[in-house]
């Protein structure tokens, strides 16, 4: 547990010094600006869009940003060298990365609903903001094993970003999509996009237990497959799993 731990404050430390926390404040800031523009009855259609299209989705990037920086520096094989294990080393890149987009997804969820004097459920907003957190950040994990560079990864996280975020034309009732409502819940995005806007309007419990254990089941494989590829990709390990 202290070994996590300190390798949590250690990370921490790197993306405050590497100006994320100072990028994550000015992105707040604009987007509350933004947001603020559009009128309070169409905040459970805007809201929902920017968490999941922008902020928590950002978590993707900056963990494939972070682990190819590692790479390219060679401090990655520290996990070989050293007694932290690669289910410490992957936890302690996940919670410090939630950390920082539930921080600011948060920000920007409080300041919008005071300045348009709206209920937030704000239980629900956290537990929403960090599985779409988790989800992506170990999605972004699993997606840059498989890429050198930086470069190379932004082509396929733009259609994962495309696919991902299909749910979202639904939250319009669109007439024409209506038939195919039941496949969009194939989608894991489909129960994110429910638990945002459960942020703000009560949904079935039904509904809330879907999304809850579908995503669960996700960022369970996703976690799993992380593991592998780390070992078997980056750091050259024939075992899945260590202690």
């Amino acid at each position: 547990m202290n070994k996590l731990l300190s390798t949590i404050k250690w990370d921490m430390r790197f993306q405050l010094n590497n100006g994320l926390y100072l990028a994550g404040i000015v992105l707040s800031g604009v987007y509350i600006v933004i947001i603020s523009l559009f009128p309070a009855e169409s905040m459970q259609y805007v809201l929902p869009i920017v968490l999941l299209s922008d902020l928590s989705t950002m978590g993707m990037m900056f963990m494939a940003a972070i682990l190819f920086f590692e790479r390219g520096q060679g401090s990655i094989h520290a996990v070989v060298v050293t007694p932290l294990t690669t289910n410490q080393y992957l936890q302690s890149k996940v919670i410090s990365l939630t950390i920082y987009v539930v921080a600011v997804s948060s920000i920007v969820v409080i300041v919008v609903s005071l300045l348009k004097n709206m209920p937030v459920n704000y239980l629900l907003m956290l537990l929403a903001i960090i599985i779409i957190a988790v989800a992506y950040i170990l999605g972004g994990f699993v997606l840059s094993t498989y890429f050198k560079n930086f470069t190379d990864f932004l082509f396929p996280l733009g259609i994962i970003f495309a696919l991902s975020n299909l749910p979202l034309l639904w939250i319009f009732e669109i007439e024409a999509l209506a038939p195919l409502q039941g496949l969009i819940y194939l989608i894991p995005s489909q129960g994110m996009v429910i638990l945002l806007q459960a942020i703000f309007t009560a949904k079935p419990w039904y509904d809330l237990l879907y999304a809850i254990g579908y995503n669960s089941l996700v960022i369970l494989l996703l976690y799993r497959a992380a593991i592998i590829k780390f070992n078997r990709k980056i750091i050259g390990r024939s075992s899945d799993i260590d202690g």
